[in-house]
């Protein structure tokens, strides 16, 4: 399975036009996309693309060939031989919108999404890389608003996904509190630099940051598609975990990520009550002057600028 979501990843990847690509979990200006280059070099959300119908060709359907039929204009809908070869034809063409108006991509990830799940409410996630899957759905969000629109409204996709993947509490982290403990900034670092009570190792961190900065991109890419997809109940479920996130040290990936987040969120005029526990994060970040190469002072001081 995870050698399929790869090689499907990877074709999106090489097939879909430049201003789609999407690299999920790279941490490398050199190997990163432009939209993710334009947000945090440029700092700037506004990532301007041509509507997909000046990208791709237009999508053609051509109905079955049937003598004896009174309408020739239904379409095919069977799997067949000619189905998978027209399919295929028109992946090349246009990936993701063939994925999702043709190979139906959106279920079949809830699907595999359902095959992760162990009971209810417990994610069983051995050693699978969820990079491919949220590169595919970031795709499928960019190439079309209304993909996007039905990713994060739908129930089990991004929920069971973020989940496991962004809060700190399913990764061995000492999660209580955390986010009432936010204004003391000092206490609420050293549970996660390892000098407090906080029971998380460098290794656990690690981990963390490998699952949490891919699903961050994802939704910064889906939030960005329209205010609409912004002001879901999703997006503002999340923003404990991510005011935890901003309390961690060392791991600079996830809390860029996630002022990039609340940065969009806040442009849109959404999310605005949790300004005073922001300020109280970013103050250690912006009024000592150091070389820290985790301090996010610039990153703060755009989202500010975006009240």
């Amino acid at each position: 399975l995870g050698i399929v979501l790869r090689c499907i990843n990877s074709l999106m990847i090489l097939f879909v036009h430049p201003y789609h690509v999407v690299f999920i979990g790279q941490s490398s200006y050199h190997t990163a996309d432009a939209s993710s280059l334009y947000q945090t070099c440029f700092m700037s959300d506004i990532f301007h693309v041509p509507p997909g119908s000046l990208l791709y060709p237009p999508t053609e359907i051509e109905p079955i060939e049937d003598e004896g039929a009174r309408d020739a204009s239904c379409y095919r809908t069977n799997s067949s031989a000619v189905s998978a070869e027209s399919d295929s034809k028109a992946f090349y063409t246009d990936p993701a919108w063939t994925m999702i108006s043709r190979m139906k991509m959106i279920p079949c990830i809830s699907n595999v999404v359902s095959c992760l799940l162990k009971g209810f409410g417990e994610i069983e996630i051995p050693t699978m890389d969820l990079r491919p899957v949220f590169g595919i759905l970031a795709m499928l969000a960019v190439r079309s608003p209304g993909a996007a629109v039905a990713i994060a409204s739908h129930k089990e996709i991004l929920p069971v996904l973020l989940s496991f993947c962004i809060s700190p509490s399913n990764h061995n982290f000492d999660y209580r509190n955390i986010v009432n403990n936010c204004v003391d900034h000092k206490s609420s670092r050293e549970q996660y630099t390892g000098t407090g009570t906080g029971t998380d190792t460098g290794i656990e961190r690690s981990e963390f940051c490998k699952t949490a900065t891919p699903a961050l991109q994802l939704l910064c890419i889906i939030a960005r598609q329209s205010r609409d997809v912004a002001q879901l109940e999703l997006f503002e479920t999340i923003i404990p975990d991510l005011q935890a996130i901003l309390c961690m040290s060392e791991e600079s990936g996830p809390q860029k990520w996630s002022l990039i987040l609340l940065r969009t969120l806040l442009q849109y005029g959404l999310s605005l009550q949790h300004t005073q526990s922001i300020i109280s994060l970013a103050t250690p970040h912006i009024t000592v002057m150091s070389d820290d190469p985790h301090k996010l002072s610039a990153e703060y001081l755009t989202l500010f600028a975006r009240i």
